[in-house]
């Protein structure tokens, strides 16, 4: 699973949230929502019964639990794109950087080099 490299280089709250909005993520509202966000899939990832996943992330690091948390959404992520968890944290501070929405299926990663 996680080596402690990648927990050396977790992205932050506002990368995981950006990159989660701009391959589309919806944020739903939420009854404890002054210290998480829940999230839903885009139509194209569903879990076994075709509904959206629905994942919820805290809104910052303070949380006791923020590695489990961030870990956990780079695993949910890197199943659903088939992505490596060291490409997958890549992929979110890349995308989180850019001023534009991206669809992860157009994202191409070259294994042979």
């Amino acid at each position: 699973m996680f080596e402690k490299t990648i927990l050396n280089m977790l992205p932050s709250v506002q990368q995981c949230i950006a990159y989660l909005e701009k391959t589309g993520w919806s944020k739903v509202e939420h009854r404890n929502d002054k210290y998480v966000w829940v999230f839903t899939s885009p139509a194209k990832y569903t879990d076994d019964l075709g509904k959206a996943i629905v994942t919820p992330f805290p809104k910052t690091t303070e949380v006791e639990d923020w590695p489990q948390c961030a870990m956990y959404l780079i695993s949910l992520l890197g199943a659903l794109e088939k992505l490596d968890d060291e490409e997958m944290v890549a992929n979110i501070k890349y995308i989180s950087k850019s001023d534009w929405t991206i669809d992860p299926e157009d994202i191409i990663i070259d294994r042979n080099n």
